[in-house]
């Protein structure tokens, strides 16, 4: 962690007015600098930076402090991240406080991977704009209206079709080992290729679209890689982030091109996720720039799911979720934007919200007025939306959706005694399958809970690693008495004791959570003794915990940085120094306890 001493040296460097207008343009207003709030939409300039005090302060959103809390607001970073950032652009070098070899051979090796696939985009590129084996993909592009402006832009280039890049990547020094660490980008051949950028604009991975159509998949992306974690890699962030703060919305298209056309067309507030579905470490991540999801997945069957699964993510998670309805004429963003890009903003601005879109979806299974419905078809909508509506976490909104529920002509009190007993998840068309209980949607907390309650023969081996700090408080007593019963149980766990000694340690609130856990989570009857199923689950115990530690881990350094935020905001040296020794200690302890 820097020292008082390198944060003035870093704040000596990096004038603030030179630092902002990288992303907003100043004007000058007397003594000061005046522009349009990069942190929310405005007609009028209210954001003033002041270089004699070397601060910034909007006066339409209250937002305000030095060049480390711009750049973190900015570029969504932690505290420590933020330092890194600007002692890089400053070129002060960190002193060590401590010096772990290991620790810093993998930030040398992260350095490395990211300058191989920088050299790797920068030779699809080249190959792409000023090679005769790259003009057909080129003029696949221009057909696809992406303009040259965009191409370089996004770094947009072309695999050909032998493996040079592999030559050219040795001769520029890098080893075998090295190339196959950063994902093998040579492995690519005859693709247009969509460089995958982390929110700081380092090239981390690669999408290739086949080209000319073949027999191989239509997108090959890298595998997952030190760099690359697919659940959390973004497209089109290092390019939305401005946007998105302006905008307070995040649009989600499916495809790298959809993202690349909509920033053409102007709403350069769009990205995607890179390599798989959406998912919630995805929401969580782009939360932290903008507070309103708006939902354009392609508009086909595939689209409409993955559509209603984010969805009831976001509903989980208490998010502003819109969604985009395609004109029926049109397939995605893309296809709009092609044919008539002056409509993909007004589009954008028609989306309506995810529940509006639920219930508008229900209704359409059925081709007739719903004052034709018959008793069974009205049952089949209401058993289909009152799940939905129900997880909705305020009660006013929950009841503004129940009222359009009774254009179906079911009286009130049926309504809400069926609201009642609904279990709050998504429920799937009607079916001729047989139906089963719905259980109930757990949490990632209940998740890794109910593992070590149903499946001991499993989770045993896995007991230290389940840490009471990665829990909210309404879970940290379970944990607590979890952990004991394991350590002082030789032998001979089972689901029937572990329980039955817990309900005698802890209060009926906590027991009610643990009835809620056991009937929702999988394997109740505790009968899993294959090593398969054993490996099986612990690998997913493991992704629970390590998701939570994670989480763990982001919060608390969230936490530390606002703190450290509101300290310099106060001039408070003292406790900015006291706070930064505590959140290295924090940092250097494992486990965080």
């Amino acid at each position: 962690m820097a020292s008082e001493q390198e944060l003035d040296e870093i704040r000596r460097r990096i004038e603030i007015v030179d630092l902002i207008s990288h992303y907003v343009t100043l004007k000058k207003a007397g003594a000061n600098y005046k522009a349009l709030c990069p942190f929310h939409e405005e007609r009028t300039g209210s954001f003033m930076v002041s270089p004699e005090k070397q601060i910034y302060k909007c006066f339409g959103c209250n937002e305000g402090g030095d060049i480390f809390t711009f750049i973190m607001k900015m570029e969504g970073l932690s505290f420590p991240e933020a330092i890194k950032f600007l002692a890089d652009r400053s070129g002060v070098k960190l002193a060590l406080t401590s010096y772990n070899p290991q620790e810093h051979a993998s930030k040398d090796d992260k350095n490395q991977l990211l300058a191989l696939n920088d050299l790797a985009a920068k030779y699809f590129q080249m190959i792409l704009t000023n090679h005769p084996s790259g003009s057909k993909a080129k003029e696949y592009l221009y057909k696809r209206c992406i303009t040259d402006e965009s191409i370089k832009k996004f770094r947009l280039g072309y695999a050909p079709s032998n493996r040079a890049l592999a030559d050219f990547l040795t001769k520029k020094g890098y080893s075998v080992q090295a190339i196959s660490a950063a994902g093998s980008p040579d492995r690519f051949v005859n693709r247009i290729m969509f460089p995958i950028c982390d929110a700081m604009g380092n090239v981390i991975a690669f999408t290739g679209r086949e080209f000319p159509d073949g027999s191989g998949p239509k997108y090959l992306n890298t595998a997952e890689t030190s760099l690359y974690h697919k659940s959390r890699a973004i497209y089109g962030l290092n390019h939305a982030k401005i946007a998105l703060r302006q905008n307070q919305s995040v649009i989600f298209v499916e495809g790298q091109m959809d993202v690349v056309s909509s920033h053409q067309a102007g709403i350069q507030n769009t990205v995607a996720s890179s390599g798989t579905a959406l998912t919630l470490d995805h929401l969580k991540i782009m939360y932290r720039y903008a507070q309103r999801f708006i939902l354009a997945f392609d508009n086909d069957e595939a689209g409409q799911k993955a559509t209603e699964k984010v969805i009831d993510m976001a509903l989980t998670e208490n998010y502003i979720t819109d969604v985009i309805v395609f004109p029926e004429n049109f397939k995605d963003a893309g296809e709009i934007i092609e044919k008539e890009p002056s409509l993909w903003p007004k589009i954008v601005k028609s989306a309506i919200p995810a529940i509006e879109w639920h219930i508008n979806r229900a209704f359409s299974i059925y081709d007739t007025d719903s004052a034709t419905l018959n008793g069974t078809q009205k049952k089949q909508i209401a058993s289909r939306l009152l799940p939905i509506i129900n997880k909705i976490p305020d009660q006013i909104e929950k009841t503004h959706y129940l009222d359009k529920l009774y254009r179906l002509g079911i009286p009130r009190e049926i309504l809400n005694q069926s609201m009642s007993s609904s279990p709050s998840q998504s429920v799937s068309k009607p079916s001729s399958q047989p139906s089963h209980p719905a259980r109930e949607k757990l949490d990632i907390e209940s998740q890794a809970i109910g593992h070590f309650l149903n499946n001991p023969k499993a989770a045993r081996k896995l007991i230290s690693k389940l840490n009471e700090n990665y829990f909210s408080l309404q879970y940290k007593p379970i944990v607590k008495e979890v952990k004991i019963w394991y350590n002082q149980s030789e032998s001979n766990i089972e689901t029937k004791k572990l329980v039955s000694y817990l309900r005698s340690q802890l209060n009926e609130t906590d027991t009610l959570i643990i009835d809620k856990i056991l009937n929702a989570s999988l394997n109740p009857s505790n009968e899993l003794d294959a090593p398969d199923d054993l490996d099986s689950i612990r690998s997913d115990i493991n992704q629970a915990i390590d998701h939570l530690k994670t989480n763990y881990y982001e919060n608390r350094k969230m936490d530390f940085a606002t703190a450290i935020a509101n300290a310099e905001d106060s001039g408070d040296r003292t406790k900015v120094k006291q706070l930064l020794q505590d959140l290295q200690t924090f940092l250097q302890k494992p486990g965080g306890n």
